[in-house]
């Protein structure tokens, strides 16, 4: 086994700042998307720790897209 094959780099998670890369804000925004869900995880942005890292499933940064999409849709509805 490789350091490669281990960590959050191996499962694929996504960086806060990655995040905010792909959503086109700042590191910051994210950090309170996840604050918001750590309060209610019907809100926000789902995130895990590895050790004392913070990272993003791919998974959740989707769900998370989906959610804003609809909650746009509704609103101009």
């Amino acid at each position: 086994m490789t350091d490669a094959d281990v960590g959050p780099d191996a499962l694929g998670f996504y960086t806060i700042p990655q995040v905010a890369k792909l959503f086109g804000c700042s590191a910051r925004a994210i950090e309170r998307q996840v604050a918001a869900w750590q309060r209610d995880p019907d809100t926000g942005l789902e995130s895990v720790k590895v050790g004392r890292l913070r990272r993003v499933p791919p998974e959740a940064v989707a769900a998370f897209r989906a959610r804003l999409r609809a909650e746009a849709r509704a609103g101009a509805a």
